[in-house]
């Protein structure tokens, strides 16, 4: 019995030396598989964002990713990025390369803040002379809070970059810390004038690098088929929407539409919170067609011919009605341009127009539909179903389209050099 009991008692020794052997290798395991892994969503006012585009990352350890490709905004765009560290624990700074051409800017670098609740009044319901506009119920929404890192003046990091294809590089962020295995997310509000590509890059103190490339969009109709707009470049509508080469206000080619009918056309962009575009519009007789800058379903900023009469107008939604921005004539273009600030002007957006010949004052800051908004995500054209006319519209830019002069279907432009 003596013999048996010594061999269990090396027997047990065996296992209990097995069973520490195994929790020290369960516990070195475990601490693989809890090493930080890249964050891929935040939510932003209360929605999941994947932030998940990237190119090839070889000899990189700042790993940047950001929610899209290709930015389709209304000439500024928010681009939500991530910075993964894979290296060493560092203050890490971005830098911005774009086209060197007029109307490309950094405007802002804004660091993730989280989100908080925000109460929102209710609106009354309005009254009008041709119905009733709902007003909304208060409520508690998510909103996110973005904190500014600030710019300064590039300087070479004296670090190897990879190829920017000659693109300017003027300004960086202020520096940020970083965490070997940490992952943060910032917002860049870039302001372009051209469909092109930019660069974004990080630079760390500690020796790390990161390489990205998206794409910025920009709508003139010039590179579309001579046929309904739908269907073509993310438009979807009615079939009503053409693309021409009769009357444009700049190149070779803008949209009309004359169905006599109530019909619209939209695209979804880059949503914005704050921004400023101009569009194009021509109409032929005094009858209604308007723009709508939209977020989802719900139009926000609502641009329209002939209301108050013989004015181009925008909407106010505390007033009830339209308000004018300047007065127009039949047969001629006219360049609007809108803007909205969603943190400077909250809930709200103003309006001017340029004749041919010069602008004319900004509007007031009036109030959007709905009384609020979050984001301009859509753009929608439409003819209002009020007899016949045609309404062309041309050029979405973020860069004032007046600088060059125009050229309409019965008039040229010719340059002696």
């Amino acid at each position: 019995m003596s013999k048996l009991k010594t061999i269990w008692q090396k027997f047990k020794k065996l296992i209990i030396g097995f069973l520490i052997g195994s929790t020290a290798l369960a516990a070195g395991l475990g601490a693989i598989d809890t090493e930080p892994v890249r964050i891929e969503t935040i939510n932003i006012d209360d929605k999941s964002v994947s932030v998940n585009y990237t190119d090839e990352n070889s000899n990189e350890d700042l790993i940047i990713h950001s929610d899209q490709k290709d930015y389709s905004g209304l000439g500024t765009v928010g681009i939500i990025v991530s910075v993964y560290n894979t290296g060493q624990s560092q203050n890490v700074k971005f830098a911005v390369s774009t086209p060197n051409k007029q109307g490309w800017e950094i405007i802002k670098v804004q660091e993730y803040g989280g989100e908080i609740d925000v109460n929102v009044s209710g609106t009354p319901d309005i009254i009008t002379a041709t119905g009733t506009i709902k007003g909304i119920l208060s409520s508690t929404i998510k909103r996110t809070t973005w904190n500014d890192i600030g710019q300064k003046q590039y300087q070479n990091a004296g670090i190897l970059r990879k190829d920017v294809k000659e693109k300017k590089t003027e300004k960086e962020s202020n520096s940020f810390y970083l965490a070997k295995g940490e992952t943060k997310f910032f917002k860049i509000q870039l302001k372009y004038s051209s469909n092109d590509e930019f660069f974004i890059e990080a630079f760390g103190d500690n020796g790390g690098y990161g390489h990205l490339d998206p794409w910025t969009y920009e709508q003139n109709f010039n590179g579309l088929t001579t046929a309904d707009l739908t269907g073509q470049d993310s438009w979807s509508g009615s079939t009503s929407f053409d693309v021409q080469t009769s009357v444009m206000y700049e190149g070779a080619k803008a949209v009309s539409v004359a169905s006599g009918a109530d019909v619209l056309i939209s695209r979804s962009v880059t949503a914005i919170s704050a921004g400023s575009v101009y569009f194009a519009m021509r109409i032929t007789a005094a009858t209604q067609a308007t723009v709508n800058l939209m977020e989802g379903a719900n139009t926000r900023i609502n641009i329209i011919f002939q209301a108050p009469a013989g004015n181009i107008g925008i909407y106010d939604n505390d007033f009830g009605d339209y308000r004018a921005i300047g007065t127009y004539s039949i047969n001629q273009w006219y360049v609007v341009n809108v803007e909205w600030d969603n943190v400077a002007q909250p809930g709200k957006a103003r309006a001017r127009r340029h004749d041919g010949t010069s602008w004319g004052a900004w509007t007031s800051w009036y109030t959007v539909i709905g009384g609020s908004y979050t984001n301009i995500d859509t753009i929608r054209l439409r003819q209002n179903n009020n007899a016949a006319n045609t309404f062309y519209f041309d050029t979405i830019t973020g860069t004032d389209p007046t600088i060059v002069a125009a050229v309409t279907g019965e008039e040229y432009l010719i340059i002696f050099e």
